[in-house]
């Protein structure tokens, strides 16, 4: 079936061609990233069905924030929240990436300023 073919998109390959669009989880709580909004992505890409998830919509300043669970992209305190978000992926759907792709992307902790060691920035 077309919808289940993998389908190359610039220099990523998607495992299908299946993409869930861009909703509101209402699951932010202060705009910060929570463990009920980690857990919604990780159940959606657990069983690998979906080929291209789109972050729900984010507010980049106070003033376009449009409902009191919207996740917030607005200041630096989210960052670290983001990250795990972004793990939430990783661990839910297909795994940890190879060390060797992680190095390609210059992911490794080791190869960005200030790093320590030679992990993954997968690894917490």
């Amino acid at each position: 079936m077309f919808l289940k073919e993998k389908i190359r998109v610039n220099q990523t390959e998607l495992m299908n061609r299946i993409v869930l669009p861009p909703m509101a989880s209402e699951k932010s709580e202060g705009g910060q990233v929570t463990d009920a909004l980690c857990e919604y992505y990780r159940e959606i890409v657990k069983d690998k069905a979906t080929g291209l998830v789109i972050i729900e919509h984010s507010y980049v300043e106070i003033d376009g924030k449009a409902s009191q669970g919207q996740l917030s992209i607005a200041d630096d305190s989210v960052i670290e929240g983001l990250k795990n978000l972004s793990r939430s992926f990783i661990r839910g759907g297909e795994g940890h990436r190879s060390d060797q792709s992680c190095r390609k992307q210059g992911l490794f902790r080791s190869d960005r300023e200030g790093a320590s060691g030679a992990e993954c920035c997968h690894n917490p």
